[in-house]
């Protein structure tokens, strides 16, 4: 039998790409085998509102894979998946395994920077996944505006790895 492995799983809109998100990939990359970013509610890309909505699948899908070949150009365990919205959250955790390719003896790590409410939690834990909760206060001081911040371009990832004290 072969050993389990540990498969961190990121998910995220990406409505935009921010530094919240460079923070849970990059514990998620020193504390795994493998990743996956889930990139949810993928038919919202243009379709809703430029305000809320202005990056289709591809375009996020996109950033992330930038982001991963610059600054993790060694971690080649990663994937980007499209994570389509479902209405019934009973089903969520499961969902989430089936669109992420996670397999039963691999072990499930949830990523988020927001504590989730209670019943989402157990439902994630009943689920099989190990939530692991970064806290939020360690990467609002990383932008000018906070979380919201787009990293749109590599000068703005690497502020963001120079304040975090990583290599650039």
């Amino acid at each position: 039998m072969s050993p389990t492995k540990n498969i961190g799983v990121i998910l995220g809109r990406l409505q935009p790409f921010h530094a919240g998100h460079v923070i849970l990939i990059d514990h998620a990359c020193e504390e795994n085998d493998e990743i996956v970013i889930a990139i949810g509610s993928p038919q919202n890309g243009h379709v809703i509102s430029l305000d809320t909505d202005p990056l289709d699948f591809e375009e996020r899908a996109h950033r992330v894979a930038l982001y991963m070949h610059e600054y993790h150009p060694t971690y080649t365990r990663y994937r980007i998946v499209s994570v389509p919205d479902i209405n019934d959250m009973r089903y969520w955790p499961s969902h989430l395994k089936r669109m992420c390719l996670i397999g039963r003896t691999q072990k499930a790590h949830f990523y988020t920077g927001e504590k989730l409410p209670e019943t989402y939690a157990k439902g994630m834990r009943d689920g099989g996944y190990i939530i692991r909760h970064i806290p939020r206060g360690s990467f609002e001081h990383t932008t000018p505006d906070g979380v919201t911040h787009m990293i749109a371009c590599a000068t703005d990832i690497r502020a963001l790895h120079r304040d975090r004290g990583f290599p650039i």
